[in-house]
């Protein structure tokens, strides 16, 4: 499968920031598609699974009729859906397309916080991508990263995302310190 349809697309595209559940897809689909129905996101999402473009988040073998009888409420929902390569690969080649924007990994950077032991790290394509996400990150009302103790190195790669693994590039550790 090479075509999408914008629907398609669109429930790719909220799939490439987490994996998720078809009431929360219905939701994020809402202000595009405000007609659209839970039962119609469940049959678009069960073909994308069929289809190989989807995996269920937990291997749990996906039945039709379960998935239309999925619940509203979110909480209750048994399954959880997140892009294959195959459906990685489609979104990223059809973003222009539908989006009017390549997926532009460039500046690719994620990073934790461990609020318990009081540090966290980053890791990136580059040291500007690192330093980005810090500046763009830092904004706990409790705690801030403490600025002098960063501390830099190359790692071998990282996950960017759950389905984009980026060789190469910078992680920088720090602690954080209350406000």
């Amino acid at each position: 499968m090479n075509e999408l349809t914008d629907f398609e697309w669109n429930i790719l595209d909220y799939l490439s920031d987490g994996r998720e559940n078809v009431a929360l897809i219905k939701k994020y689909l809402k202000d595009d598609f405000p007609s659209t129905s839970q039962k119609v996101v469940a049959e678009t999402v069960f073909k994308l699974y069929q289809l190989g473009l989807l995996f269920e988040d937990k291997n749990k073998v996906v039945d039709f009729q379960s998935i239309m009888n999925e619940s509203t409420d979110y909480i209750d929902n048994i399954y959880r859906f997140g892009l294959t390569d195959t459906g990685a690969r489609l979104w990223q080649e059809n973003a222009l397309v539908y989006s009017g924007e390549t997926i532009n990994w460039s500046n690719a950077a994620r990073g934790s916080f461990d609020f318990v032991n009081q540090e966290g790290y980053i890791e990136g394509v580059s040291k500007e991508a690192c330093i980005a996400w810090l500046e763009k990150t830092d904004q706990n009302e409790t705690w801030q990263i403490d600025r002098n103790t960063l501390v830099y190195s190359q790692i071998e790669g990282f996950w960017a995302k759950y389905y984009k693994y980026m060789p190469g590039g910078y992680k920088i550790n720090f602690k954080l310190k209350k406000r």
